[in-house]
């Protein structure tokens, strides 16, 4: 149960970080509706307009992480990074399918090795939780790796775009949760209940979490 909601947890906030407006049980949302990105804060690789646009030539390069981050830069309000350590840096989620893409282009020479030689620099990565699973640095972009980003949503009907994937760039703050007073994640108890369920007047055991 405890990897169950854990699972539930981590598909919520990538429902909701990847504004994966598809999805409409809003149990896989946080209880609440994710919300569509608008115009200034989407990019997409090659001259795609939209999610139900992309082919499959359109992968995921670094080109992507630079336009990010001078999008970042100069939005307004520009998205705030974080610090640590005397640096600023901006966080990116990628699905596996796009991790693949960047570690095989080879239109960009040693692009891959430059990345993990960025995560290298700076004395404390290898310590600091933040870079904990990161799969290196680029731009001052850490890049973490995540099943459960979001599929595309057509732009038109609404439904999920299945040849698409929705990386998410963050800057500090770019995602928070909240629970009621006396309630969290780390306040969920085990309740175990006996319940007569079958004719034959069998008991059967029934777990459930309860605040």
């Amino acid at each position: 149960m405890k990897d169950w909601w854990a699972d539930r947890l981590d598909t919520a906030f990538f429902n909701q970080v990847c504004g994966n407006t598809a999805q409409s049980d809003t149990r896989l949302t946080g209880n609440q509706a994710a919300v569509a990105p608008d115009a200034s804060h989407q990019l997409w690789a090659g001259v795609a307009a939209n999610d139900q646009s992309l082919g499959t030539s359109d992968i995921f390069k670094l080109a992507l992480i630079d336009k990010c981050v001078e999008r970042a830069k100069t939005l307004t309000p520009a998205i705030r990074p974080l610090r640590d350590g005397g640096r600023e840096y901006y966080v990116m989620f990628l699905h596996p399918y796009q991790v693949t893409d960047l570690r095989t282009d080879a239109t960009t020479a040693g692009n891959w090795f430059d990345i993990q030689k960025a995560a290298m620099q700076g004395g404390e990565v290898s310590e600091n939780p933040i870079f904990t699973g990161s799969l290196g640095i680029y731009n001052g972009v850490i890049l973490h790796q995540a099943v459960r980003i979001a599929q595309g949503v057509h732009s038109v009907n609404g439904t999920a775009v299945a040849n698409a994937r929705r990386a998410a760039f963050c800057g500090a703050q770019g995602a928070m949760i909240a629970f009621g007073q006396d309630n969290g994640p780390e306040k969920f108890t085990w309740v175990e209940e006996l319940f007569d369920l079958t004719a034959a007047n069998d008991n059967h055991l029934v777990a459930a979490l309860a605040a």
